[in-house]
């Protein structure tokens, strides 16, 4: 949004705004268009706090509770206080490390930096060995769409999962996600326990307020709360449709790019794209193809303009710059085989154009 603005508060558009396509839209393991039908749910919401003794905060509360009790149910869990409503899965993220200790619980070297700078700043090791017992993993990378899981049970940031692939939390002890990947609002997201009662005021990452039966303080976000529920439904809804949409439109980039490496795993979300582009640094290449129309990634939103190469790439085996050479594209349901084509043809325009 530009900085110019009247005494009115009224925004005074760039001169140079454009109008943007949703179709040309390839970032959505960033974030995602807020669907219609969300942001129609959220104005609805009730106002009000639901801590509240009043009958307005009283309709607040019944509000929040039918939105967790359905989206226990969308995941199937076995009870909605395994529900913790949060700002995001950052701060879900953060709190499952508050609720674990090194060296008893590893770390996989393909985590978001939710998990490793935290991590990192707790002295937790890095695991080696696959199926650690209190191994953190990752369900879905972010920055290569590869899953991962485990036969003990694990506590995983599953932000790239809820919604788009099928996944169980009943198989995690923790898991953290998002409603901003999948079409809800930005700031809302949801922290599950196995076992809640592993997180009291004691040990909270946020305090104070007693909200949340005192392990998540901080008066509730009730329309991104319904947001949250109401995306959730959408996703699950139509996760098998976007599930092939995804896949198609994936294939599309893959024979039109052909020549480039991409960088997969035997099980793979068809969500993300990963591409190695030797010679040309990815975060100019991002730009090139901005200037066309299209959004895409030089990795995670988090860390975009970091100078450094991406840890989770280079732990699938890639050289520092081979990192710094690779481009991200994810799927929404607003792509189209004719965007694709597009968005191919402008890399491959954008990779002369710096090669010359």
């Amino acid at each position: 949004m530009c900085s110019n603005q009247e005494p009115s508060d009224r925004v005074v558009p760039c001169h140079n705004q454009r109008i943007n396509n949703p179709a040309d839209y390839f970032d959505n393991a960033a974030t995602t268009y807020l669907h219609p039908e969300v942001r129609a749910a959220m104005l609805a919401a009730p106002t009000g706090n639901p801590h509240s003794l009043h009958s307005w905060g009283q309709e607040a509360r019944h509000a929040v509770e039918g939105a967790r009790n359905q989206i226990a149910e969308l995941l199937r869990l076995e009870d909605p206080s395994q529900i913790i409503f949060t700002s995001g899965a950052t701060e879900s993220c953060n709190t499952i490390l508050r609720l674990l200790t090194p060296p008893n619980s590893q770390v996989s070297p393909h985590e978001h930096s939710t998990i490793r700078v935290p991590a990192y700043h707790r002295n937790f090791p890095i695991s080696t060995v696959a199926n650690h017992r209190n191994q953190i993993l990752i369900a879905c990378s972010n920055e290569t769409g590869a899953l991962f899981t485990t036969d003990n049970p694990w506590y995983c940031d599953a932000t790239q999962a809820i919604g788009k692939i099928p996944f169980d939390l009943n198989q995690t002890e923790a898991a953290a996600f998002s409603a901003h990947k999948l079409q809800g609002p930005m700031g809302i997201g949801v922290l599950y326990l196995k076992d809640p009662n592993e997180l009291h005021e004691s040990n909270a990452h946020q305090v104070g307020g007693g909200q949340e039966q005192g392990r998540r303080s901080g008066t509730l976000n009730v329309p991104g709360i319904i947001g949250l529920a109401r995306a959730l439904e959408i996703a699950i809804e139509n996760q098998e449709q976007n599930y092939s949409l995804a896949t198609n439109l994936r294939e599309i980039i893959k024979n039109e790019l052909s020549n480039y490496r991409f960088n997969e795993s035997a099980t793979q979300s068809p969500h993300i794209l990963s591409i190695t582009i030797p010679g040309i640094t990815a975060q100019p290449l991002v730009q090139e193809v901005d200037s066309a129309g299209f959004a895409i990634s030089s990795g995670s939103a988090c860390s975009s303009g970091s100078t450094e190469p991406s840890p989770a790439l280079k732990a699938i085996g890639l050289s520092d710059s081979q990192a710094m050479s690779t481009i991200r594209i994810s799927f929404g349901p607003q792509n189209t085989p004719d965007s694709c084509a597009k968005l191919a043809k402008s890399i491959k325009t954008a990779i002369k154009n710096m090669q010359t």
